[in-house]
């Protein structure tokens, strides 16, 4: 920021404004306040000489502090140097405190003790370069070019010690050595970095191979097991072919887990996964970064967290960001093992309860074939021949699992001789019609295929009763999203979140370096920040807004890198200059113009509302614009000066300032008010000195005034 006015103080020990005899005084501006002892203003022609011929200055104020000293003849006079030349005009402050006086009188009275000297607010107003120059030409019109200035500034209540204590309070704040917030937390802005555009496994891949057949064959499974429940299911499917397809079930599945962890295995491969042998299993390749949706997802979280928090939050929250990148790695434990599509053997139930169950249908048809006087001795081997030749159809097509054939066929086979036995060797009944004899026969026959029936549902109940698809199905659906949510999601975001991951750590770096240069300022403050302030909370948020901006400002270059695509990397450094930079500016504009003006650094719109509630209040700032100045000011000399001083109204000069904004809201624009480029309103009242105190005095000619600076 290129300054305006400069203030050189060559009084001994004073440590405001440019060091004369330091390297800044070569680049000082073209308009200049020295402030000097009036005791020492005729034996400084040396140090005005070299002031005087700095190519750059056009124009001086010189202001002299202090009583008069006396000529040779003893009287007070105001002995000034000759070698400022006619570039400089002279403010004459007898007094720093000052006494109140009315224009054009020749009685004061002593002031009350102020919270800041006279001195303070007429070089706080002589910086601001519009009152400079009015300041330069009214005193040009005053005999001599000298004069003593009485000031009445009316500025926002926070007197300068104070104001610099609510500075370091907002630079203790934003620097966060309080802050708590917990380093876990999960900030709105600050989600893990998605996938973009979803993704998919690439069609005909081998893992989009092995996933259908998986699907398939585990729907296969699922239907030919459904199909031997139904009545007619040993005709059909049978056992055999179900068995088949659930085995060729178990194969696909695990084919489909062994390739899903492998898939996984590669995708947390460290330091990065191998993207080739990902893309040959069918994993898409990495997205396409979308750089400016990232710079804006930092930028976003950093400001969000600078707002509500602190620079300490916003490195822990952007950290927090970066590490959430590398994702959690994913639970393969549900598939560690290779997927039992049957319960062990010892969990079956007893394998020989459906052929118990039927033994007395056997017997009991058999006997009852047999028994039939006229038939029997044909119905009833018929009966034993018939249940043996469908319990072997049926056993040769059921299930894997049940007690063998051989032994089912003897046990069933004696039984039924049994039961024929039993039938032929029971004395004949009394004649029974030949209709009743088929009636028996027939429902001996409908009795043994329904016992059948039963017979094959039990044996198909027990051994699907020991099958796992609905498991391998629930395994099927978790390998599914596994690689789809981790693998392929993962992958296809990966580009994106390693940028995501080296932005925020690049703007949590810029976080550190600015935190530094905050906490360097507070050090190097002059004020201890112990000044007690009363309730400003309005102006501590405005500064709090303000370093904000200059924190984001300084930031700048990293989030246009970020979003620029080009590699990250932190110039050692260069945030921290940035930010000094503009952290010095900022100071010294608080110093010069106060908080309620917004400065060039500064937050846009942070201070509208509470610079205009203040001017609107201020009784003093309207009566101040209206004054003509002959009202009872500051003067700033003492109370025995007054009396060498000219009150001849005609020769007095009065200056009226107010910030543009402060005139438009009163409506006094136009009325000979300079528009100050500082938070202050105020009048200056020029008063000439008499003739007879005012001495010109040159150098001895042997001395030599010094070479030009």
């Amino acid at each position: 920021m290129t300054r305006l006015v400069d203030v050189v103080d060559l009084r001994p020990g004073a440590s405001s404004g440019i060091d004369p005899d330091g390297p800044a005084i070569r680049n000082v501006a073209s308009r200049i306040v020295v402030v000097d002892l009036a005791s020492r203003s005729a034996e400084n022609h040396s140090r005005y000489h070299q002031l005087a011929t700095i190519g750059q200055v056009r124009e001086i104020v010189l202001v002299l502090v202090g009583p008069m000293t006396t000529d040779e003849h003893g009287s007070p006079a105001l002995r000034l140097s000759s070698m400022l030349g006619q570039a400089c005009v002279t403010l004459w402050v007898g007094s720093e405190v000052g006494v109140r006086w009315e224009g054009g009188t020749d009685r004061g009275r002593q002031s009350e003790p102020e919270v800041e000297d006279g001195l303070a607010d007429l070089l706080r107003v002589l910086g601001s370069r519009p009152v400079f120059d009015e300041v330069v030409r009214r005193v040009r019109e005053i005999p001599f070019h000298v004069a003593s200035p009485a000031t009445d500034v009316v500025h926002p209540s926070v007197q300068p010690a104070e104001l610099t204590t609510l500075l370091l309070r907002a630079l203790r704040q934003m620097s966060g050595t309080n802050d708590q917030a917990p380093a876990s937390e999960e900030p709105a802005a600050g989600k893990r970095a998605g996938t973009g555009t979803a993704a998919a496994v690439v069609p005909r891949s081998p893992l989009h191979r092995r996933r259908a057949a998986a699907q398939q064959h585990l729907v296969d499974a699922v239907a030919a097991t459904a199909a031997l429940l139904r009545w007619n299911g040993a005709f059909t499917t049978g056992g055999d072919a179900a068995c088949e397809r659930v085995a060729l079930a178990g194969a696909a599945l695990e084919a489909h887990r062994t390739i899903a962890l492998e898939a996984v295995s590669l995708v947390q491969r460290l330091p990065a996964p191998d993207d080739d042998a990902l893309a040959a299993m069918g994993v898409p390749h990495p997205q396409a970064v979308d750089h400016s949706a990232v710079a804006a997802t930092t930028g976003a979280l950093l400001k969000g967290r600078l707002r509500s928090g602190s620079l300490l939050g916003a490195s822990r929250a952007l950290r927090h960001l970066a590490n959430s990148q590398a994702g959690r790695d994913a639970n393969v434990n549900a598939f560690t093992t290779r997927v039992a599509l049957e319960r062990p053997e010892s969990a079956r139930a007893n394998r020989w309860s459906p052929v118990l169950a039927v033994l007395p249908v056997v017997l009991a048809t058999c006997f009852a074939t047999a028994a039939l006087p006229v038939s029997g001795i044909a119905a009833g081997p018929v009966s034993a021949a018939l249940w043996l030749g469908l319990l072997a159809f049926l056993l040769t097509r059921r299930p894997p699992g049940g007690p063998a054939t051989g032994k089912v066929l003897a046990v069933v086979g004696a039984t039924a001789v049994a039961g024929v036995a039993g039938g032929l060797l029971v004395p004949p009944m009394v004649p029974v019609p030949e209709p009743f004899e088929a009636l028996v026969c027939g429902l001996s026959v409908l009795v043994s295929l329904t016992a059948l029936v039963l017979v094959w549902r039990a044996q198909v109940d027990r051994w699907t009763s020991t099958l796992l698809l609905g498991q391998a199905a629930t395994v099927h659906e978790g390998l599914v999203g596994l690689v789809d949510e981790f693998v392929v999601g993962r992958q296809g975001s990966a580009d994106l979140r390693r940028r995501t991951a080296d932005a925020a750590l690049l703007l949590a770096g810029g976080c550190d370096d600015v935190r530094a240069v905050f906490t360097e300022t507070c050090s190097e403050s002059p004020v201890d920040g112990d000044v007690r302030t009363g309730n400003h909370h309005d102006l501590v948020d405005v500064i709090h807004r303000d370093l904000e901006r200059i924190s984001t400002t300084a930031l700048d270059e990293s989030v246009r890198a970020i979003a620029s695509g080009a590699p990250l990397t932190a110039e050692p450094g260069l945030v921290a200059l940035r930010a000094r930079t503009l952290t010095k500016e900022y100071v010294d504009y608080l110093r010069r113009s106060g908080g309620h003006r917004r400065p060039p650094m500064g937050a846009v719109d942070a201070r509208g509302a509470l610079e205009e509630a203040f001017w609107e209040d201020s009784v003093d700032a309207r009566r101040v614009l209206k004054a003509s100045g002959r009202e009872e000011m500051r003067q700033l000399c003492h109370l025995s000066d007054i009396r060498r001083l000219n009150p001849d109204w005609s020769g007095v000069r009065v200056i009226r300032f107010a910030p543009e904004h402060v005139l438009e809201l009163f409506g006094v624009i136009g009325h000979e008010i300079v528009d100050t480029d500082q938070d202050v309103v105020g009048v200056l009242r020029l008063v000439p000195l008499r003739r007879d105190v005012v001495r010109r005095v040159a150098p001895p000619l042997s001395a030599d005034p010094g070479g030009d600076l």
